[in-house]
Parts: structure tokens; sequence; C-alpha cells
């Protein structure tokens, strides 16, 4: 397996932890034919359009202790504006307390947009190319579309033309108080940052950070204790980017949103793979599980 890995790895469009768990799971082949043909370098003008009529965007990050986050950014009108097919600005400025606020120049990130009304959604991948108090420019690495399902409709978040958001977060915590644990227990959707580090391979288009969309029926996050989670892995696209991530760094972000008034709470931690879990059965439609396990939580309140 490692052989084949090895290989291919500079000329496919994965990354080798995600070639790892495509191979495990025999899908392997079939997909490097379709990454080839689906994974992009630029912005098609569908997508552009998409982008551009966005209120908020979804980012993945990493911190310098090399903690992946998950962010939001939102602004109802004027969020993205694109330049050409490679380049993108999000004119938006994160809270102090997210760990967004610290992005630097040259800083691999992932971007989710999604359109939560309509179930679409695209992710990137890029580097930061400009940063200032206004927001940032990326320079594209990869696109891709993303299958809509697990992805429940909603209005969208509770945005305004006149709402500022507060920066009245609440310290960061190491546990998951009663008020955490009420939102994940209810949640039907969650954001999960992750990134992959691999020192035998040259930067190239698919070195970086990731955020993608997860969702389920409400509860389908388990609570195993006040720093645990269980999280099922349902059928998806078979690209394994979240998984081939956790593969290569056991670490991952979450970020869950109290779409009535705006709360977001965000953590990051360590993350693992269960591949042969006596309990998936009890997760109905899941395929495997992970855990989660809180290393730092952190409230931004009335973040949207």
């Amino acid at each position: 397996m490692s052989d084949a890995i090895s290989k291919s790895a500079h000329a496919s469009p994965f990354h080798r932890g995600e070639q790892w768990v495509q191979a495990r799971l025999g899908v392997r082949e079939k997909m490097e034919s379709i990454g080839a043909r689906f994974i992009r370098d630029y912005l098609p003008e569908q997508h552009q359009v998409f982008y551009r009529e966005l209120p908020y965007v979804f980012v993945g990050h990493v911190d310098d202790a090399g903690q992946p986050w998950a962010s939001v950014l939102a602004k109802p009108n004027g969020l993205i504006t694109i330049s050409d097919e490679k380049h993108l600005t999000v004119a938006a400025k994160p809270l102090s307390a997210d760990p967004l606020a610290h992005i630097q120049t040259g800083q691999k990130v992932g971007v989710l947009g999604i359109d939560l009304s309509n179930k679409r959604r695209n992710r990137l991948t890029a580097t930061v190319a400009e940063h200032s108090s206004a927001g940032m420019t990326l320079a594209i690495e990869q696109t891709f579309g993303n299958c809509p399902q697990y992805i429940h409709p909603r209005p969208g978040l509770p945005l305004s033309e006149t709402a500022v958001a507060q920066d009245g977060s609440l310290p960061s915590q190491q546990t998951f108080d009663a008020d955490m644990q009420a939102l994940i227990r209810y949640a039907d959707t969650f954001f999960v940052a992750s990134y992959y580090e691999d020192d035998e391979q040259p930067a190239n288009k698919s070195n970086g950070a990731d955020v993608s969309h997860r969702g389920g029926n409400p509860g389908f996050v388990r609570i195993d204790s006040d720093q645990q989670l269980t999280i099922p892995d349902y059928r998806g696209n078979q690209m394994f980017s979240t998984l081939g991530n956790i593969h290569q760094t056991g670490k991952a972000g979450l970020l869950f949103i109290d779409f009535e008034n705006g709360d977001v709470l965000s953590m990051t931690g360590r993350a693992s793979i269960l591949w042969q879990a006596p309990d998936v059965a009890q997760f109905a439609g899941a395929q495997r599980l992970w855990q989660f396990r809180l290393t730092e939580a952190r409230w931004l309140k009335r973040a949207v």
C-alpha cells in the first residue's frame, strides 16, 4: 500500500493521508480518476457567482501551536469579491477572540462556501496572499464541489444590516459545560477543520488546511464525557479529506452554531478514527466513527 501511494504522491491531487484512507477503503483508483476530472486549481464562472452572493463562509486554519480551528466570517452584503479565477477576497474581520484574527500572509487555509437555504456548497484550499484589518485575499490552490447530502435546509445565519458582532466571549475552557453540551446535544449541523503536514512531500496543491460540513439528525453527535465526543462518519464523496487529515495529524477543530441567537462554540483538540468501533451500529447509517477529545473551547457570543 505504501509503495503504491509513494509512487503517485507527487502527481496526485490528494495528499498522502487522503490516499492512505482511500486505499484502506478500496476506492483509491476510482478517486484518483474522479479527482483528476473534478478538482481544479481555479474557480469556474458559476462558482465565482456562487461565492459573490454568499453572506457567510467558513474558514479552516491552524494556530501557532499547530491546533486547527474552524471559523465563520459573515457580512450581509459584499462579503466576497473575486478579481479573477485564482483570487478571492473576504471582506470581514474575525472577532479578536477567534484565532483567525492572528492569520498571517503565506498561511494555508480552507474555505467552505455553503448556502444553507438550498444546500449548495463548494470547498477550496488557498494561501493567504494579503491580509489587513478589513479582510484577506486568498490565492486559490484547489476547488471542488460537494454533495448536498446531510445538509439541513434553513434560512441561514441570523444576520442583519445593522447588527455588529460583539466580542463578548467567555474565557476559554477545557471541558464542556452544561450550555455547551446542550448546544451539541441538539445540533443537526457542525463544521470541522483539519490539516495535514507531510515532510516527505514538497509543497504542492494539496498542502494546507480544510474545513467541511457535517450533518445528521439532531443529536447525531454523542457526548461521551465533559471532554470527549463520538461522531459518525456517513457515506460522502469518498475523497476523505477530513479523515485523511486526521490520519496524518490526529487533530481537528469543531464549530457549532446556535442558529437562534448567533452564538458560536469553537473548539480544538485531538481526533482519532475508530476503524473497528463495536458500537457503530448505534449510529444509523454510519460507516465508521471518529472521536474528538477537547483541548480548548471558546464561546464567541453573538458572533454572527
